[in-house]
């Protein structure tokens, strides 16, 4: 035994003495026998198992890197849409703008905005 391992030991068996130190030990070892007999405890050692979470984390990488490519997209569109909305001409008139109302993608257009709002309405601000 070298030496550092003996001093280790010396402190141990020290504490040991120690009335606090037996208490908590006493109480952990209640801990472990409950978690085993719940069988949190084999839970715990399944989910820290080194190939399960290189798994985990390898999918979660997957997730995020499949959402960038989605918000990368949807940036895109919305790029376009800026530039068609900068170039769109103003109805000249009511009656322009009425006409509008009739093609099938201002519906659309129009009935996501609503969707849009609705969401926003219905979240709760809160002010610090």
């Amino acid at each position: 035994m070298s030496v550092e391992e003996k001093d280790v030991l010396g402190r141990l068996l020290a504490e040991l003495e120690n009335e606090e130190f037996q208490q908590g030990i006493d109480k952990l070892i209640n801990i472990i026998k409950n978690l085993e007999a719940s069988g949190i405890l084999d839970f715990l050692e399944a989910i820290t198992d080194p190939a399960l979470l290189n798994k985990l984390t390898e999918l979660f990488l997957i997730n995020i890197s499949d959402k960038s490519e989605l918000i990368e997209n949807l940036l895109d569109q919305l790029t376009e849409a800026v530039a068609v909305v900068e170039k769109a001409e103003e109805p000249r008139s009511l009656t322009g703008l009425l006409a509008e109302l009739r093609d099938p993608e201002v519906l659309k257009g129009m009935a996501r905005m609503i969707k849009i709002l609705k969401v926003l309405g219905s979240i709760e601000l809160k002010i610090s």
